[in-house]
């Protein structure tokens, strides 16, 4: 089958948050606008992403980023964020794999419980994967990976939201897949909404906001391929990390390998939950100690009961606001 055909058909629709403060850029825009470091020390400021690819990999050698603008990525002109894909033939299956990939120079933090900001991290790269009939040359599922083999969840062809572009019944005429990018965190998600997380503390967000439609390809290839140019995509066999806490080692991803397996289920609720979260738990944990109070205490009177927990819950809420100030003075 025709790859190139196949990509404009299917050329994917993401949606950023319309929040998002970290955008995808062309990897060459971070590598070349960052210093090698090694053992505490700059020792090439004029990196390159072929430089980068034939780097070995230990845990004192990074690039990173010269100066603190580049984690916005294209902020201003994200269209210009290349879309890059790497295919899988599996020829037992009879199946074709398209690895997508969108490269953020940052990933921003999750808010706990409104007290402290936690998982931020420079250098972010997201994947979604198409599956291809071989025979048909039909999308047959995708994989919405949100972070991970273990979160993400496929989803076949009649669960996935299209924009038909032409409005025609025309089968040839391109049947854009709609994907959602969560806001900061860049898990991509089949809809929008809040996507529960590690029990309400790290939800990601998604919804309607900057569309990402007119943006071009780059095809990664293997180092054995003729057409190998890691110029172009040498970020991607880079054995050392991308920021100093950043990724490293895409290429040795297993589900570039074997298809991710995935989770069946993704509990997905309205956006607006996501600002009502944190007092949620904040009342689970009044009721909770409650709960303990009274095997010390006997409490039978129910208006007292309902002045006590408001009471605990107020406690709660000050005690964790002035943790988050306590936070913010370290």
């Amino acid at each position: 089958m025709n790859i190139d055909i196949f990509l404009n058909k299917y050329k994917p629709i993401i949606y950023f948050h319309s929040d998002e403060k970290y955008f995808p850029c062309n990897a060459d825009y971070f590598v070349k606008n960052s210093h090698l470091i090694k053992n505490n020390k700059t020792i090439d400021t004029e990196m390159n992403q072929t430089k980068l690819s034939k780097i070995e990999g230990d845990d004192k050698t990074f690039i990173q980023p010269i100066n603190d603008t580049i984690i916005y990525g294209f902020n201003h002109n994200y269209q210009d964020s290349p879309l890059y894909y790497f295919v899988r033939d599996d020829i037992v299956k009879n199946k074709i794999f398209i690895y997508f990939f969108l490269f953020f120079a940052y990933n921003g933090s999750y808010n706990i419980l409104n007290i402290a900001e936690v998982g931020s991290h420079y250098n972010d790269v997201e994947h979604f994967t198409y599956q291809i009939d071989k025979n048909t040359g039909i999308l047959e599922r995708i994989f919405f990976s949100a972070h991970g083999s273990n979160e993400g969840i496929w989803k076949n062809e009649n669960e996935i939201e299209f924009i038909k572009e032409n409005n025609t019944s025309d089968l040839s005429s391109p049947k854009r897949p709609v994907l959602y990018c969560a806001k900061n965190g860049h898990g991509f998600y089949y809809k929008p909404g809040c996507i529960f997380r590690f029990f309400g503390f790290a939800n990601d967000l998604t919804n309607k906001g900057y569309k990402y439609s007119d943006f071009n390809y780059i095809k990664i290839d293997k180092p054995e391929d003729k057409n190998f140019n890691p110029e172009l995509y040498g970020w991607f066999y880079s054995n050392i990390r991308m920021g100093f806490d950043g990724t490293k080692d895409i290429y040795k991803r297993k589900y570039l390998l074997e298809e991710d397996k995935g989770t069946y289920f993704q509990k997905i609720i309205p956006e607006s939950v996501y600002d009502f979260s944190p007092n949620f738990t904040y009342l689970i944990i009044s009721v909770l100690i409650m709960y303990f109070i009274e095997n010390y205490f006997i409490i039978q009177d129910r208006l007292k009961k309902t002045i006590y927990i408001t009471f605990i819950f107020i406690l709660i809420i000050l005690l964790f606001k002035f943790l988050k100030q306590t936070i913010n003075k370290i």
